[in-house]
């Protein structure tokens, strides 16, 4: 997950927005490795089932941590200036 050795094009965003937006990708980063130590990310984490009737259900999970136990641990970003308490 390292947000500074990716390319970003096609953007409207300022050089500006764009250091903004890794130094919280990094400092999101340092926190999970703080509060997961030895831990792997997995991002755009797909998941999918199939239902009884043979119809699919597909999602996306935006981030699992899996911890040094192996449990997962889902982050949920939100970009919505509403509140979702």
């Amino acid at each position: 997950m390292q947000a500074t050795n990716k390319k970003i094009v096609n953007t409207n965003l300022s050089k500006e927005h764009i250091k903004e937006v890794l130094d919280i990708c990094n400092r999101l980063k340092e926190t999970l490795r703080e509060q997961f130590p030895n831990c792997s990310f997995w991002p755009e984490f797909t998941v999918s089932t199939e239902l009884e009737d043979g119809r699919s259900i597909l999602g996306r999970i935006d981030l699992v941590v899996i911890d040094e136990r192996g449990i997962p641990h889902i982050v949920d970003f939100k970009t919505s200036p509403k509140s979702y308490n």
